[in-house]
């Protein structure tokens, strides 16, 4: 049961209060202290800006007075103390029919009362007949457990934090989530999945039950619900707990042998196992998104160019009805990211002026060569800070493409390039110490110098 009581701290009885600090043996002269302080209370009646009266208090514990939680807590020791004389150890008709006898003995003494729109009962492995009954007893709603939807919970959080929300939903966006919660070495971003690393929690109590790992928990388990069978051939029964019921359902969907390849040094590794539960193939440009030489905010806009999803124009324009597909840079032709990062005539002057100070380099003149290119980045120092240069290049591009949309202001190449310049170079020097190669020091040189 989850009980709410009607202001709580407002309606205690004093008298049940001194006779509770008796019984619980505090000094007298401590009760009597206490007791000063609550019956002090009085309070004025204010009409119109003057005060017209004032009354003493009869009951009840001040908002804001140190003293009163304290109180409080002593007061629902009571109520625990009584719980535990009356429940009784099975959820039928007859313990509950003691438990609410004891809430009714608990408010009669406190002055406390239930407020029944606001609290809720909770049944598992309850038979639905003996549910009615319990139901017409209480007179409280049915409650349902949260961990049901815990894993859609916790993606939804993280779908707000990387796109942002608009009301209920999350912004227009085209990565697919199952796509973000990949590993990055599949081609995602290495966010979690909540379903699935919910599982893979859920396992390792499944894990311990079938190794009889030394826990209270597995030893309770073995003798309520197991007994004489193992985990994996126990028949599901309505006594059983709603979790433990979880647990046998997802034998399902995952064998032991399966729970066995996650085990490492004798230990069941959650990660591990979480891995097992995705199925993709590995992709080469992760090593190039995700170097770390790469400022992290660049990383993402990478990543997306890299996968074809940006919210270009010919994007948008199978979503929603466009005035114009055209790019709003050169306004020449269609905003796709071939033409936007590659050959826009804006995009090209961005690449002069960065070869006045970078040097000479090929610049990608479609994916198929940017794909091809990824195979070299990590190979050496050089590479790796080109490819710094080509992602925070494509970032600021993008920056700039947005701002030619929502502020009607588009930035000349010359202030893009001193921009990057400035992004890559101090992302690098700050590195610290990235190689001790004679050639690589050169390089390093080099940014310094920019």
């Amino acid at each position: 049961m989850k009980i709410d009581l009607s202001k709580a701290y407002d309606t205690v009885d004093w008298h049940f209060v001194e006779e509770l600090l008796k019984h619980l043996c505090f000094p007298s002269r401590f009760i009597d202290w206490i007791l000063a302080c609550l019956k002090g209370t009085s309070y004025n009646l204010l009409m119109n800006g003057r005060i017209q009266g004032s009354f003493k208090g009869e009951k009840g514990l001040r908002q804001g007075d140190p003293m009163s939680p304290l109180l409080f807590v002593l007061i629902m020791e009571y109520l625990t103390r009584l719980l535990a004389h009356y429940s009784g150890k099975k959820g039928n008709v007859s313990s509950v029919s003691k438990i609410q006898e004891a809430f009714n003995s608990f408010c009669g003494s406190t002055g406390l009362s239930v407020n029944k729109s606001k609290s809720q009962i909770f049944f598992g492995g309850v038979k639905e007949t003996i549910k009615v009954q319990i139901l017409d007893m209480v007179q409280m709603e049915e409650g349902s457990f949260s961990i049901e939807i815990l894993g859609a919970t916790i993606d939804k959080s993280c779908r707000y934090f990387l796109w942002g929300s608009s009301g209920n939903r999350s912004k227009l966006h085209l990565p697919s989530w199952e796509k973000v919660c990949l590993p990055k070495k599949l081609g995602g971003i290495g966010f979690r999945e909540g379903k699935k690393w919910n599982m893979a929690l859920m396992e390792n109590f499944i894990w311990a039950t079938t190794t009889k790992l030394d826990c209270l928990w597995v030893k309770w388990i073995s003798s309520i619900y197991l007994k004489e069978h193992l985990i994996w051939n126990v028949p599901i029964n309505q006594e059983m707990s709603w979790y433990f019921k979880k647990l046998l359902r997802l034998r399902q969907v995952i064998d032991e042998g399966s729970l066995r390849q996650a085990v490492k040094g004798g230990k069941f590794r959650i990660k591990h196992f979480y891995t097992t539960l995705i199925y993709a193939q590995t992709v080469g440009f992760a090593d190039t998104v995700w170097n770390k030489l790469i400022v992290p905010k660049h990383r993402f806009i990478y990543w997306q160019i890299f996968n074809n999803q940006l919210l270009t124009r010919y994007h948008l324009s199978r979503f929603l009805p466009l005035t114009s597909a055209l790019c709003p840079v050169c306004d020449s032709e269609i905003e796709s990211h071939s033409h936007l990062f590659m050959e826009c005539i804006f995009s090209r002057k961005v690449f002069e002026e960065i070869s006045s100070w970078l040097g000479y380099f090929q610049w990608p003149k479609s994916f198929e060569e940017l794909h091809l290119w990824c195979f070299d980045v990590v190979r050496d120092l050089k590479n790796q800070i080109v490819n710094a240069v080509l992602s925070a290049s494509w970032y600021f591009i993008w920056s700039n493409r947005n701002s030619c949309i929502f502020d009607s202001v588009c930035n000349l190449a010359s202030s893009l390039s001193l921009e990057i310049k400035e992004s890559v170079k101090y992302r690098v020097l700050g590195m610290g110490s990235l190689s001790h190669r004679k050639r690589d020091n050169y390089f390093l040189d080099v940014v310094e110098g920019w």
